[in-house]
């Protein structure tokens, strides 16, 4: 779920209660908000989808908060994010300091993505069997 989707749904509940004990108790009003909500959120979901500045500008951007086993102070200060939240998930990860880690990235639904540095280097390597012709 995206941010903008979970502040559509806070609106049509605040819309549709306003229609079921306000001053104008009709179903139909509590019914047309919603649909022209809903409509409104479709319509920025297809700009989203068609331009990708829409979405930098309704979603905002992954941030890089650790590269290569350092803080990066600036993004962290830009995020409001403390060190401790970072190391709270790096923890959550199954890793004990920062050094592990190649990079973590603040993602735009607020989870923060951890790759370890044992795994940024891994590379996935399939055998084939192969039959030699004689």
């Amino acid at each position: 779920m995206k941010p903008f989707d979970l502040v559509t749904l806070l609106i049509i509940s605040n819309a549709v209660q306003n229609a079921m004990v306000g001053a104008d108790s009709s179903v139909a009003g509590g019914v047309t908000a919603a649909a022209i909500i809903l409509l409104f959120n479709r319509g920025v979901a297809e700009l989203r989808q068609r331009w990708g500045f829409a979405a930098s500008v309704l979603e905002g951007s992954p941030s890089l908060l650790i590269f290569d086993g350092r803080f990066i102070p600036s993004h962290l200060q830009v995020e409001h994010v403390s060190e401790e939240d970072v190391m709270q998930a790096l923890r959550e990860h199954g890793l004990d300091s920062v050094a592990d880690v190649k990079m973590a990235v603040l993602e735009v639904d607020g989870t923060i993505s951890v790759v370890p540095k044992e795994q940024a280097g891994a590379v996935s390597r399939t055998r084939k069997k192969v039959r030699r012709q004689r």
